[in-house]
């Protein structure tokens, strides 16, 4: 008996640890099983983790994972200047690849602002917005994708300027 319980307890910790679930997944969407009220902080959060999946998938070229999360007709778009982008004439999943390769983020950051009970639909069309830190250290670029029914409908990026400066100490002011 003691034998097959630390055999089983030996073959459970060198079996590789569950995937978290998607938390997109969690609301839904193409099932009866649809979440129409949730809250909106919890929405918020949800799709800007997914989005981040989705950019960790596209750099890994992950294209069979990429289809289940990506609207086929979905379309990408890097901005370079006010009105003068790249894009490019694939859809779908492949071309989260390519816009994900061009951008070639190294890090990530979002927010997302305590909602209270306020309430949402994680169901409708809503996008999240990350700022993401390119290739250069003073690189950054703002992605903000757009989702319909959990599945992400596009994405457009726009590189950014940061400026940043100090307000000095009470002594200075």
């Amino acid at each position: 008996m003691h034998d097959s319980v630390v055999l089983s307890l030996m073959l459970l910790a060198a079996a590789p640890a569950a995937a978290q679930p998607d938390p997109v997944s969690a609301f839904g969407c193409r099932t009866r099983a649809l979440v129409t009220d949730q809250n909106l902080q919890m929405v918020a959060d949800a799709y800007h983790r997914h989005s981040v999946t989705i950019l960790k998938m596209a750099l890994a070229g992950d294209l069979d994972r990429l289809r289940d999360m990506v609207d086929p007709s979905a379309k990408f778009e890097i901005l370079l200047s006010d009105d003068h982008g790249v894009g490019w004439d694939e859809t779908g999943a492949s071309a989260a690849v390519t816009f994900a390769r061009a951008v070639g983020p190294t890090s990530y950051e979002f927010s997302t602002a305590p909602s209270g009970i306020a309430l949402a639909d994680p169901c409708r069309e809503t996008s999240a917005e990350l700022m993401l830190t390119g290739r250069w250290p003073d690189e950054r670029v703002v992605a903000t994708f757009r989702y319909r029914r959990g599945l992400l409908v596009g994405a457009v990026a726009r590189l950014v300027d940061l400026t940043r400066g100090d307000f000095g100490s009470a002594a200075d002011r």
